[in-house]
């Protein structure tokens, strides 16, 4: 686990659009990248993977939110027409705000936006970018 997660089941956990290919392809990329940083691997949650068997749906999505130290939303216009990713953001959102946890919700965006929802407003993203030599990169690990 990183520095400061003692409180954290999770580093970090991943939501995005799951019937969306790019946005799947995008969430395991960065979920890889991130648990095989050779000198600080950190443990992350995706859903289809780590989703605790016999919860449902909602309970999965408030652990994980309250047992991670950061979430990661995989931005696409797909996943902002989806009601099921939307309840998974605003949620992130409120938790955030509850706890008086600053930086804690990072938007990656795949695409650009004409407009973004009025939650996303303030908070700072960054722009997917596959290549493993880009920017997106060493920001994605300067967060831990």
């Amino acid at each position: 686990m990183a520095e400061g997660s003692e409180n954290h089941l999770y580093d970090f956990c991943i939501f995005y659009q799951e019937q969306e290919k790019q946005d799947r392809d995008v969430a395991i990329a960065i979920l890889k990248y991130l648990e095989e940083i050779e000198h600080k691997p950190l443990y992350g949650y995706i859903e289809e993977r780590d989703a605790m068997p016999g919860q449902t749906c909602i309970n999965n999505m408030d652990n994980v939110i309250t047992n991670s130290r950061l979430i990661i939303v995989i931005l696409s216009q797909a996943a902002l027409e989806c009601n099921w990713f939307e309840l998974k953001l605003h949620a992130s959102l409120t938790h955030r705000l509850n706890s008086n946890l600053c930086n804690t919700v990072i938007p990656v965006y795949t695409g650009h936006f004409k407009t973004l929802p009025p939650s996303l407003i303030t908070i700072d993203g960054i722009y997917y970018d596959a290549d493993k030599q880009s920017r997106f990169w060493k920001k994605l690990q300067q967060l831990f």
